[in-house]
């Protein structure tokens, strides 16, 4: 057995610090077609790689309607991964806030109600006239 210590120092670092994420990110809004371990084929558009796990979050169009279904699919179960580079798709928000149309009334209360228990808790509290 030798006792030497191995002086290469990418074989003791994380996935992460070698892995390319201008690649993944390249990947971002194309279409993909993954085929896993078990056979199964996932075609769909890439919405996010993690850069950790290196997992893959893939959305796929629900046939007959408008929405999108998710589906991560683990590094360790993907056998095949085919990139089309031909187009970009543009992906919707999944993430966004709907808008909340409120009564000046509602919002002026809420607004008083923040700014009462702010200044009961003791923090210091000023209103800027001009976001009003």
């Amino acid at each position: 057995m030798s006792s030497e210590v191995s002086n290469d120092s990418t074989s003791i670092l994380h996935k992460i610090y070698t892995s390319d994420p201008i690649l993944y990110k390249s990947y971002v809004n194309k279409k993909v077609t993954i085929t896993t371990e078990d056979s199964n084929v996932h075609i769909g558009f890439v919405y996010t790689i993690d850069p950790v796990s290196e997992s893959i979050v893939l959305m796929q169009p629900k046939e007959g309607e408008e929405k999108m279904q998710l589906k991560i699919i683990m590094r360790g179960a993907i056998k095949k991964f085919e990139c089309s580079f031909d187009n970009e798709f543009l992906l919707p928000e999944m993430f966004v806030a709907p808008e909340i149309h409120m009564p000046e009334q509602e919002l002026m209360k809420r607004k008083y109600s923040v700014v009462k228990l702010l200044l009961e808790n003791h923090f210091p509290v000023s209103e800027d006239k001009a976001l009003s």
